[in-house]
C-alpha cells in the first residue's frame, strides 16, 4: 500500500514538472479549472463582443475628430462658466443620499413637483415641506415647466416602431 502511495506521488510530482516546463501555469491552477462546455460558442461571443467594443473605439474616436464635436464642447463649457449648478448639486447630493437605485429616473421628482399643491405639504406622504422648502424650490427650478415642455416634446417626436 505504501509503495503504491509513493509511485503516485512520483507520478503526480513529474506532472507537476511538466506543467512547470511547459510555462502553462501551475498544476494547482489546472486541477482548480472548470470545464468549458463549448468553447468554440464561447470563443465566437468572445469575437463578437471584441468587435463591439472596437466598432464603439472607432465611434468615439471619430466623434472627437468632428468639427461639430469640439463647437459642442467648447460652447458646453462657456455656458457652463455662466449657469449656477447649485441646485442640480443639491438634488444630486439628496439622490445620493436618499435614494436605493442612484440612477433611477428623475422623472419621478418631476412628476412630484407638478403635483404639489399651494399648502406645501408632499404629494407621496403628506409631510410638511417647510423644513426641506430649500430642496423643494430647487427641484421647482429644474423639473419646473421647462423640464416639463421638453420632456412631451422629446415624447411625442420620437417616431414609434411598428
Amino acid at each position: 500500500m505504501r509503495k503504491k502511495q509513493v509511485e503516485l506521488e512520483r507520478q503526480r510530482d513529474d506532472i507537476k514538472l511538466q506543467f512547470a516546463k511547459q510555462g502553462i501555469g501551475s498544476f494547482e491552477q489546472f486541477i482548480k479549472a472548470i470545464k468549458l462546455v463549448d468553447p468554440k460558442e464561447q470563443i465566437k461571443k468572445k469575437e463578437e463582443e471584441i468587435k463591439r467594443l472596437r466598432n464603439i473605439a472607432d465611434l468615439k474616436s471619430l466623434i472627437s475628430r468632428t468639427p461639430l464635436n469640439s463647437t459642442f464642447e467648447n460652447f458646453l463649457r462657456i455656458v457652463q462658466q455662466t449657469l449656477d449648478t447649485s441646485a442640480e448639486k443639491n438634488i444630486q447630493d439628496h439622490i445620493e443620499k436618499n435614494w436605493k437605485n442612484k440612477n433611477g429616473t428623475k422623472n419621478f421628482i418631476a412628476d412630484g413637483v407638478n403635483l404639489l399643491k399651494e399648502d406645501g405639504d408632499c404629494v407621496f406622504c403628506g409631510q410638511n415641506l417647510e423644513p426641506v422648502s430649500r430642496l423643494v424650490s430647487d427641484f421647482k427650478n429644474i423639473f419646473g415647466e421647462t423640464y416639463r415642455k421638453t420632456r412631451e416634446t422629446i415624447t411625442f417626436n420620437i417616431p414609434r416602431c411598428r
